[in-house]
């Protein structure tokens, strides 16, 4: 039964109470409980003037109890569903809505958190949201009501029911409340299953729909901003694999960057644009690098209209080189921990678009090799090598290598600062090595008084920025083939290896270390630095630990491979005594053979075993038969056990071959 015709009957039948001033509480309880909605509309109305108004009873929760139970639940819902009829004028329907949520809106502020909770309040949310077309001048109380529901689990779960929330999505762009909302509920609503909370589909047309909702508006960094946090927060089994919305989003974030702003918008815009774009990236690997970087968007019909996504990275790259210089300058700054979340996230990006690049040209050569690919398929799967221009490619590779040589300089200069005090300093008399309890005790040992310097809130080796630069660095290097780069890049040959050794620290930094030398020592000045700095000293007794404990195999190949690079290359000449020590380890590999990485780490052992052996003088290489011996027995069990089962393992026949050459059998 709709609360205006009755409101009229006893309106017009009956004559209007009257209220004694003294008595208004005791009046208004009393006007709630009557039968006749009349009554229960002035009764609600007095109980909101005296709540506004009697400040000792605001201050007296039991009281406030009270008031809040004595209130009619479902004429409250009636007052929230009011609308314009033949009977009801607009501004008399207005006029009840407004009524509802005030009075839902002061009990929410007076009431105790733990009442807010309670299903008499949570059950009013659909109505609260179906209200928001119905009257703009409550719209800010009755967000403030939602938020206050989304700011507790109970709240959140109960928003997560309501179905259709366009109402409240249609307003958020004109309503930062409305993305608060949103935001709260979905990391909320998330601590329940994905099957009991209903979250999974919740939250794809939750983002479906803002996405439209913004369309159209010139700044949605407050949108960006809202799915960063979202994206981190909420689990990612909760987020849908192919995701409906992804496109749309990553349209919105091309505009932010390449769209006319004003300055002070594309200051807020792009960065939260860059960071967004870093979480999709690490929330769907596999899909948006090929939705961001393939430039099937372009900027306009024009002749000399580009990619979408050339221009994206080439303004990545502006950002990034003009940003790395004065990195050291505001490093105790308050703003340089934004800064380096944004440099990170686009160091990331590029990352990412080196990595698409790579796997794009190995697709590429594999259709070629395929007999009869179909040009379907191949135009299905086009990448950007393909979309871009041979000239854009070319203009990106200068920028990139640019990027990379100011990023060799600022890791430079940042490890000097923060962990070796001073250039050039050997890894054994670097701050972080050097255990002192005094300045007289470092005299005496004969240590250097380093003065070391670093951020206050984020050293080095914990700074985010520090593994994405490494990570871009890494892949860039082993990539690319500038003999200058991988140079210029031999003069931090001691900060990866002084990366690599560290412990206990909040980022793993071994596995981009050893990729980067890859690189780097394919250089004869690589070569000289990494054995300068014990490079092959650090590396063996890491290979050593990986033997030792049977984890971490794909690490231990790569080891090998930087190892072996090393031991051919000619600025080592003869093998060295110390490296003999690699020969010992073959041996001891023998229990490694519960999987098929293990096998390979194995085996890739005893190839470098025989490198080394090869290369070693004839004396050195005879005081270590014994070991050689024990490899060859392993090897011909290993590819006798291989042929038992049809298989034939080419690198275990290499060690044979190799170790029958030089005169050692079982």
């Amino acid at each position: 039964m709709e609360a205006q015709p009755q409101e009229q009957k006893q309106g017009q039948d009956q004559p209007r109470p009257l209220l004694d001033p003294s008595k208004g509480l005791e009046q208004a309880l009393a006007l709630l409980k009557a039968k006749d909605d009349t009554s229960r509309f002035v009764g609600l109305a007095l109980l909101k003037s005296i709540l506004d108004n009697d400040v000792d009873l605001q201050k007296n929760p039991k009281a406030i109890a009270e008031c809040w139970g004595a209130i009619p639940t479902k004429f409250v819902d009636r007052l929230l569903r009011a609308e314009e009829s033949g009977k009801k004028s607009k501004e008399e329907a207005k006029s009840m809505v407004e009524l509802a949520v005030a009075v839902i809106h002061a009990f929410v502020v007076l009431l105790p958190k733990t009442l807010q909770e309670d299903e008499k309040f949570l059950g009013r949310t659909g109505g609260l949201i179906a209200a928001l077309t119905k009257s703009s001048s409550d719209t800010t109380q009755i967000l403030q009501i939602l938020l206050t529901f989304a700011s507790t689990h109970q709240g959140a779960c109960a928003l997560l029911q309501v179905e259709d929330w366009s109402p409240l999505l249609e307003i958020a762009p004109l309503e930062p409340l409305v993305l608060d909302i949103v935001k709260y509920t979905l990391i909320n609503g998330a601590l329940k299953s994905v099957e009991e909370s209903g979250i999974h589909r919740k939250l794809s047309t939750t983002i479906s729909a803002l996405v439209l909702a913004f369309r159209d508006v010139s700044g949605s960094s407050p949108l960006f901003e809202c799915l960063i946090d979202i994206f981190a927060a909420v689990p990612p089994e909760v987020f849908m694999s192919t995701p409906v919305w992804l496109e749309a989003l990553n349209k919105l974030i091309y505009n932010a960057f390449i769209k006319p702003r004003p300055p002070g918008d594309a200051a807020v815009s792009r960065p939260a644009a860059i960071l967004l774009s870093a979480s999709l990236l690490h929330l769907y690997p596999n899909q948006y690098p090929t939705l961001l970087f393939n430039g099937s968007i372009f900027q306009d019909t024009g002749r000399d209209s580009k990619p979408c996504s050339y221009l994206f990275v080439k303004l990545l790259l502006i950002d990034l080189r003009t940003a790395i210089p004065s990195l050291q300058e505001i490093l105790n700054s308050p703003e340089y921990p934004l800064s380096s979340a944004r440099l990170a996230a686009s160091y990331d990006l590029i990352s990412a678009f080196v990595g698409f690049l790579i796997s794009g040209l190995d697709d590429d050569d594999n259709d070629d090799n395929v007999e009869g690919a179909s040009n379907v398929d191949h135009n299905k799967n086009s990448t950007a090598a393909s979309i871009l221009t041979p000239d854009l490619l070319l203009q990106l590779r200068l920028d990139i290598a640019e990027m990379i040589s100011l990023t060799i300089e600022h890791l430079r200069d940042r490890y000097n600062a923060s962990v070796a005090g001073a250039a050039g300093l050997h890894l054994s008399t670097q701050a972080s090595s050097v255990d002192i309890s005094s300045s007289a005790d470092a005299a005496l040992a004969g240590t250097p008084l380093t003065i070391s310097w670093d951020s206050a809130t984020a050293s080095m080796p914990n700074d985010p920025l520090t593994l994405s630069q490494l990570r871009t660095l890494a892949l860039w290097l082993r990539e690319d083939d500038n003999e200058r780069l991988r140079t210029e890049a031999a003069g931090i040959v001691d900060v990866l290896l002084g990366l690599y050794v560290l412990k206990d620290e909040s980022h793993e930094f071994r596995s981009p270390a050893l990729i980067a030398l890859e690189g780097i020592i394919t250089t004869a000045e690589g070569v000289e630095a990494f054995l300068v700095a014990d490079g092959w000293e650090i590396l063996v007794n890491d290979l050593r630990s990986i033997l030792t404990s049977g984890e971490d195999a794909a690490r231990g190949i790569q080891i090998v491979r930087v190892l072996l690079d090393v031991s051919e290359s000619e600025v080592s000449g003869p093998t060295r005594q110390e490296w003999m020590e690699v020969v010992k380890l073959g041996p001891a590999t023998s229990a490694l053979a519960h999987n098929e990485e293990m096998k390979e780490l194995r085996t890739a052992v005893w190839q470098l075993s025989v490198e080394i052996l090869v290369r070693a003088p004839t004396g050195m290489r005879r005081r270590y038969g014994g070991e050689a011996r024990k490899i060859w027995k392993l090897a011909r069990s290993s590819a006798e056990e291989a042929r038992g089962e049809g298989d034939v393992d080419q690198g275990v026949d290499e060690v044979l071959q190799g170790l029958e050459g030089l005169g050692f059998r079982g």
